[in-house]
């Protein structure tokens, strides 16, 4: 992914009203934590919570309203997240 891929994709998350205000700043974490390459980014829940601010239980559902808006494709492991 490209960096005009991702802030694409973030725009296409910030325009969506049915994305939760926790799941916008999850969002705009994973946009600049993303693998070029692969697309995908790899931060725990307790991470994202450290560097964002937001609850661990915010955190989760910011990425559960990511998905189900279908901006997002987790697959957890070990207690970290892989988002695509």
């Amino acid at each position: 992914m490209s960096p005009g891929d991702r802030f694409d994709w973030l725009g296409e998350v910030l325009a969506d009203a049915d994305v939760s205000i926790p799941g916008k700043v999850v969002a705009a974490l994973l946009a600049v934590m993303v693998n070029g390459e692969t697309g995908e980014a790899h931060p725990g829940r307790e991470y994202i919570a450290e560097h964002t601010g937001l609850s661990s239980g915010a955190v989760w559902n910011g990425l559960r309203s990511l998905e189900s808006r279908g901006h997002l494709k987790r697959t957890s492991t070990r207690g970290r997240t892989c988002c695509a």
